[in-house]
């Protein structure tokens, strides 16, 4: 089974780089993003005990993408998924911002950890949460809250 998806997120990939490819069109920023903040990303995904790491970006370009990382010296397998909607985008962002302003640390890992991460290289900003979902607690229950709503906004492809 693992073999099949990760074969099926290598032809995705493919099938991304294409589309990326063949498509070009002027990208605006979402209006709560400034100018120097237009390399911004937000992560958010699964760390497991071996390393192997499953999480989802996205930039401010609003496109999402699924990144599966093995602890084996190979670049992560990457496929788009989609994109969010700037509402949704700026939404979540400023949650965001509030949430870490409100917890400020929250570095509390388990054999399985949840994360979210924001990386703004332009602002030398980064800020990382990573914590047990196992447990609820002070700190960690806003971010699971901000994690679940991050899922929630990953497009779902109709068959």
């Amino acid at each position: 089974m693992k073999y099949q998806i990760l074969t099926l997120l290598s032809i995705l990939s493919i099938l991304s780089i294409i589309i990326l490819i063949t498509s070009c069109k002027t990208v605006e920023t979402p209006n709560c993003i400034k100018n120097n903040s237009n390399e911004m990303i937000i992560s958010w995904g699964e760390v497991q005990k071996n390393n192997i790491r499953t999480y989802y970006t996205v930039n401010t370009n609003l496109e999402i993408y699924l990144y599966v990382q093995r602890d084996n010296g190979n670049p992560p397998t990457v496929a788009k998924i989609g994109k969010m909607t700037a509402e949704n985008y700026c939404n979540l962002f400023r949650e965001l911002q509030k949430t870490i302003i409100q917890v400020q640390a929250l570095n509390s890992p388990g054999d399985v950890s949840n994360f979210i991460e924001i990386n703004d290289p332009k602002n030398n900003m980064r800020f990382k949460a990573l914590w047990n979902p196992e447990f609820t607690n002070k700190g960690n229950k806003e971010f699971k809250e901000l994690f679940t709503k991050y899922q929630e906004a990953i497009p779902v492809k109709k068959k």
